[in-house]
């Protein structure tokens, strides 16, 4: 799967066990097997899209959610903040 830009924020997948997996005019998910399905209504009211919905084992789950938000860099979703640490000054992303 090439990984895509999820339009859901990364808490909200990875506690609803609902991934954004793109698509349009249907939005195709992926649900971790065991999750509660009520989280798709909340994928649904987000998205504003019909769902097509595959339900995927949880191991398969944490591989797609991980290459979903971070193979390109999307740890979060737009409109997310972060708090970046900085780096220590021994590291050479600090070096003067």
């Amino acid at each position: 799967m090439t990984a895509a830009r999820s339009r859901l924020p990364y808490a909200f997948a990875r506690r609803a066990g609902v991934i954004d997996a793109g698509g349009e005019p249907e939005a195709r998910v992926l649900l971790r097997e065991g999750a509660d399905p009520a989280g798709l209504l909340e994928a649904r009211r987000a998205l504003g899209l019909r769902l097509l919905v595959e339900v995927v084992p949880a191991g398969e789950f944490e591989k797609r959610l991980s290459d979903t938000y971070s193979a390109a860099g999307l740890a979060l979703a737009p409109g997310s903040a972060a708090v970046a640490a900085p780096c220590p000054p021994t590291t050479a992303c600090c070096a003067t």
